[in-house]
């Protein structure tokens, strides 16, 4: 009896962690899996840049500030939006950071919008750090490096701190984000050597990044 409980709770077990392993992706990007993807941005002044990867492309929406008529260098928010949103959604409330002289850089992630793929930290990552490449390549945009910042919403937090361990950013602010899916794993019986994505903020702000953050949080 001992023996076919013991191979029954390692059957359960075994269950439960692949479910995990394969749904967890679904937990944290569900906008990747919902119906009615494929929406981007639809406004004159407002860009389209891709890069290319072996799934197809991935896109970023920008908005430019546009010249200063001293021709002085331009700030740049790169912003990354929550897990059930997507760039469309986003990419029209930045005229507050346009009015301020900075370039607005709304991040798409793989299966999110009309971007190709399935999200993964580490295809985040890939894609926004050749995505900032492509902005800061730009003469015409006249980005100053002293004043890029990044912007996380939700998941997008912990989207821009895997981006930034990578390509740090002048300033950091974080809206509404969690210290780490591992610190959420527990909720759902999931061991730590089963997250997949991490995206872990805390390991950010305690040994990578020293510029000043931003946190926006509520009850």
């Amino acid at each position: 009896m001992i023996t076919i409980l013991a191979g029954g709770a390692m059957g359960a077990a075994a269950l439960h962690h692949g479910a995990l392993w394969v749904l967890q992706r679904r937990l944290i990007f569900p906008g990747a899996y919902m119906m009615g993807t494929g929406e981007e941005p639809r406004r004159p002044d407002v860009e389209r840049l891709s890069v290319t990867h072996a799934a197809g492309q991935t896109h970023g929406y920008l908005l430019p500030a546009g010249a200063a008529e001293d021709g002085a260098q331009r700030g740049l928010v790169v912003y990354a939006h929550g897990n059930a949103e997507c760039a469309a959604d986003w990419i029209f409330d930045a005229q507050p950071y346009t009015s301020a002289g900075f370039h607005f850089l709304c991040l798409e992630y793989r299966g999110f919008g009309a971007s190709d793929g399935t999200p993964s930290e580490r295809g985040i990552v890939e894609d926004s750090i050749l995505l900032i490449d492509q902005v800061l390549a730009r003469g015409d945009l006249a980005v100053d490096p002293a004043r890029i910042v990044y912007h996380g919403r939700s998941v997008g937090g912990g989207a821009i701190s895997a981006v930034a361990r990578k390509r740090p950013p002048a300033r950091l602010i974080l809206e509404a984000t969690f210290s780490s899916v591992h610190s959420m794993s527990s909720g759902f019986w999931a061991p730590r050597y089963l997250v997949r994505d991490p995206l872990d903020v805390r390991l950010l702000l305690a040994e990578s990044f020293g510029g000043p953050v931003l946190l926006l949080h509520s009850r």
